[in-house]
């Protein structure tokens, strides 16, 4: 939110956290596969069938979130490289990062 707020580059540790974030949740990602889940108050720990529920809940819900941060990240160094300014596609992926947020509240 600071970097999309003010519009600022990252550097520094700002650029750190800013690959770590998709990092994170790329990772996240995988993990969801074999985690466990609560269904009916019994705790399922079959790693096919929680794979397959993962799927079909949450998956493309995260998938197009971590793709829009990897998105982001790399048209941000492309622009950098290149000198242009960043333009509203790259604005409107980092607000798609947000989404996130949603889920949190939808969890809670």
């Amino acid at each position: 939110p600071f970097v999309l707020a003010w519009d600022i580059k990252p550097h520094g540790w700002l650029e750190v956290l800013a690959f770590a974030t998709p990092v994170f949740w790329s990772l996240d990602i995988a993990m969801a596969f074999v985690t466990g889940r609560w269904q009916d108050g019994e705790l399922v720990m079959n790693a096919k069938a929680n794979a397959r529920t993962y799927l079909r809940t949450w998956f493309l819900c995260d998938l197009f979130v971590v793709s829009c941060d990897w998105l982001s990240l790399i048209l941000e160094k492309f622009s950098d490289a290149s000198g242009d300014n960043e333009g509203m596609g790259l604005k409107l992926l980092r607000f798609f990062k947000m989404g996130r947020l949603l889920r949190y509240f939808q969890m809670v």
